[in-house]
């Protein structure tokens, strides 16, 4: 037969695990943000060495370069649906298109080291 003091510890282990468990399930949505945080700063990684290496640049300047391509190549794909499925919705899309474009010219130095062989 177990102790009285057994059974008091094993009682309060699954209560420590139980109020664990509940306060993972209250910062579930936080843990999810952290967790893409991490899977994009990782993924990412490599394309942002590699602008900053050929530029010369800071990393927080490579990492917005990065996010500029990846935009850029949303853009495209939104181009290539709105004119070939859904041309009423083209305006947008060229909106979108000058603001990149907007961005592009105006860091257009910092692009020269990236497209330089």
């Amino acid at each position: 037969m177990p102790s009285t003091r057994a059974i008091l510890k094993v009682l309060l282990v699954a209560a420590a695990t139980a109020a664990a468990f509940y306060l993972l399930f209250l910062v579930r949505s936080i843990l999810y943000m952290v967790f893409i945080a991490v899977f994009l700063a990782v993924a990412l990684g490599p394309a942002v060495d590699v602008y900053q290496r050929r530029a010369r640049m800071p990393r927080s300047l490579a990492i917005l370069f990065v996010y500029l391509t990846i935009l850029a190549a949303i853009i495209v794909n939104i181009w290539a649906f709105h004119l070939l499925m859904a041309p009423e919705g083209l305006p947008p899309a060229v909106v979108v298109t000058i603001f990149e474009l907007f961005l592009v010219w105006s860091y257009r130095d910092r692009f020269a080291g990236i497209l330089r062989p």
